[in-house]
């Protein structure tokens, strides 16, 4: 009867998790098509798979050391080939079980392929997980103090984490007492057979003697700095993976920072151990990442499309590894080879810290390398594809995909709004000049004569807020706020309120943009020597000329400004700190254009085409990908708002 009641609970804990996949993709897919996820898996560059390959298998290779150090220090001694082997099918079944019962599989390939005794086994299974747990919490602690949180949520997460490595070495330091407590418990269960009491009491005696003889080896530490090198490598090749799948869409490396990911990966890592977690962890791995990620700031398509193409890959990636190495292990040379007792040696530490040091340089080095070449490569790649359905064709005819979102542009006949998905223009206003996006999008703020004008993105309520004797440009400032020049002045205006009032002075104003943080201009200003770009500061009230020419714009995170090529055929872009050239968008079609904006996004802005027709390009500025959005050759000065 008892068993029949396990059994059963078994079925029920299999059809639970069995329901919770179906149900988390289920909803996933009805976010995204599965088309964009294969979409997603075509486009990652060769570079990036091999940057997740190197970290991979340093993974297993520190992880492999590590078993190797814990065994010699019970007194006993494993060949590294077969260890290893054991090692990366240890990781196959770690993810294909629930909660990680699959790396029970370590003891007994360790004991049966490689014949060695099971006391020192278990020590070094016990071990090794102990450490993965305390370099984990240790390394979620900076993640969680750097990661922007609510005041409240990351004193919580800080003390959780603290109390996790602190329980860690508690147990750590009690399994030897767990193994002796376990082994008198175990030899009062008189319902088992005596023959299997006998041999279990006497596997957890042997265990609770090894796990004393490797604290008296004193290889703690460096058991820790393993346990380091195995995590930062093992999400080392995750965050690469990611980087891989997230940046043909139109994303930055400094869009991704480290520490955000690093807490959705474990996240993710951490739903996957879960019992009800299923079958390699499919359903629960999904849809932790994309709750996570998208609670970090990422939109929702790209979190939920990362997270199936994510998990996919590396599943397919770690059966098929771990199913080679376990074919390997059943070739008879494999059978009990390379082992044997070396009781009474004395690990040398001086050695080891030195082949540390050299394997962690060889693995970083390598690396730097690897980023080197993938972040060369990458410039000027024309890989913009964004998770929609509409595009537009590119001006070399390839089909392209822009971004969800509203651009608006001065005619001659008024200002006009165009929608990148439902691909329509519309007029908004019968007059005006350089219009400007608010913040949020529902607003337009333009010029009209010498009126300062705000009309709803829809057309509908269109009034007049300020005056200027001679306004040249205008921008929205982050709270609302309209800054508009007037001749040499630099002005603020409240729509509200309508009250003015002087910024500051300099030459004539003619192109102004601020970042969203509303602390940094970026202007064009025109004197007696001509045209230049200038860096204003408006906390320090600091002004430094950026370089002579005009496109005067700044990157949403006010970390780049950007100048005109003196023949128009580039636009460059400068650092905002050190005012130095970082790179070049090239014009469409070898020729001309201007009147550059950077959007509300940093990966977007948008120009106009010099020549006989004037029109609006749009610029993936990580690619320096274009295409043409207007096709009536009489438009000018757009702004583009990002739907996010």
């Amino acid at each position: 009867m008892a068993e029949k009641s396990k059994k059963g609970t078994r079925i029920h804990v299999l059809l639970f998790s069995l329901l919770t996949s179906i149900c988390v993709f289920s909803y996933l897919l009805s976010r995204i098509s599965f088309d964009d996820v294969l979409e997603a898996i075509k486009n990652i560059s060769v570079s990036w798979l091999v940057l997740f390959l190197l970290f991979s298998v340093s993974m297993s290779v520190f992880r492999t050391w590590r078993y190797q150090l814990i065994l010699h220090a019970s007194g006993v001694h494993a060949a590294s080939v077969p260890l290893f082997l054991i090692t990366i099918v240890r990781n196959f079944f770690s993810d294909l079980l629930p909660a990680r019962l699959g790396t029970l599989v370590y003891i007994y390939l360790v004991k049966s392929r490689l014949g060695l005794p099971l006391g020192p086994v278990v020590s070094s299974f016990a071990h090794a997980f102990v450490f993965d747990i305390i370099s984990l919490s240790l390394l979620i602690l900076p993640a969680v103090a750097t990661v922007a949180a609510g005041e409240m949520s990351r004193p919580v997460l800080i003390i959780s984490g603290l109390a996790l490595t602190l329980a860690s070495i508690l147990v750590l330091v009690s399994l030897p007492w767990f193994c002796r407590v376990g082994s008198m418990f175990v030899d009062k269960l008189k319902i088992l057979p005596a023959s299997f009491r006998e041999k279990l009491v006497q596997m957890l005696i042997d265990s609770a003697g090894h796990l004393l003889k490797a604290r008296q080896q004193g290889i703690y530490l460096r058991l820790l700095m393993l346990s380091f090198a195995v995590r930062v490598c093992k999400y080392g090749s995750l965050y690469a993976l990611l980087l891989g799948l997230v940046l043909p869409f139109g994303y930055m490396i400094a869009d991704f920072p480290v520490n955000k990911v690093f807490l959705g990966l474990c996240s993710a890592e951490l739903a996957a151990s879960l019992p009800i977690s299923g079958i390699a962890g499919f359903g629960a791995y999904e849809g932790a990442w994309a709750l996570v990620f998208q609670l970090l700031g990422y939109p929702e398509q790209i979190a939920v499309v990362s997270s199936i193409a994510h998990h996919l890959l590396t599943q397919v990636y770690g059966y098929g590894l771990g199913g080679i190495a376990l074919l390997l292990l059943l070739l008879p040379f494999f059978n009990n080879g390379g082992s044997e007792e070396i009781a009474g040696t004395k690990i040398e530490e001086r050695w080891f810290w030195m082949k540390y040091l050299v394997s962690v340089l060889v693995v970083v080095v390598s690396a730097v390398m690897l980023m080197a070449f993938v972040v060369d490569s990458s410039v000027g790649e024309t890989r913009s594809k964004q998770l929609i359905r509409s595009g537009v064709e590119s001006s070399t005819g390839k089909k392209m995909r822009i971004p969800p979102g509203r651009l608006v542009y001065e005619r001659p006949d008024g200002i006009y709004l165009y929608d990148t998905v439902k691909r329509k223009e519309k007029r908004i206003a019968r007059e005006g000049r350089n219009p400007r996006f608010s913040p949020d999008g529902e607003f337009v703020a333009f010029i009209n004569d010498n009126s300062i004008m705000v009309v709803t993105d829809g057309g509908n309520r269109l009034r007049e807020i300020a005056r200027s004797e001679q306004p040249r440009t205008l921008c929205f400032a982050p709270n609302g706020t309209i800054l508009f020049s007037d001749g040499k002045a630099i002005k603020r205006v409240n729509p509200k309120t309508l009250e003015v009032e002087n910024i500051l002075r300099d030459g004539v104003i003619r192109e102004l943009a601020i970042n969203q943080e509303g602390d940094r201009l970026a202007v064009t200003v025109k004197s007696a020597t001509g045209l230049r770009v200038k860096a204003i500061d408006l906390k320090s009230g600091e002004i430094r000329t950026v370089s002579r020419g005009c496109s005067a714009t700044i990157s949403p995170d006010g970390r780049y400004i950007t100048v005109n090529a003196r023949d128009h055929r580039k636009l460059y872009v400068f650092d905002w700190k050190s005012l130095e050239k970082q790179f070049s968008i090239p014009a469409p079609g070898g020729g001309k254009f201007d009147n550059h904006y950077w959007s509300s996004s940093n990966h977007w802005l948008v120009s106009t085409a010099e020549g006989d027709r004037q029109d609006i390009y749009i610029h993936h500025v990580p690619s320096g990908w274009s295409d043409r959005i207007t096709d009536t050759g009489d438009s000018d000065r757009a702004d583009f708002f990002v739907v996010r």
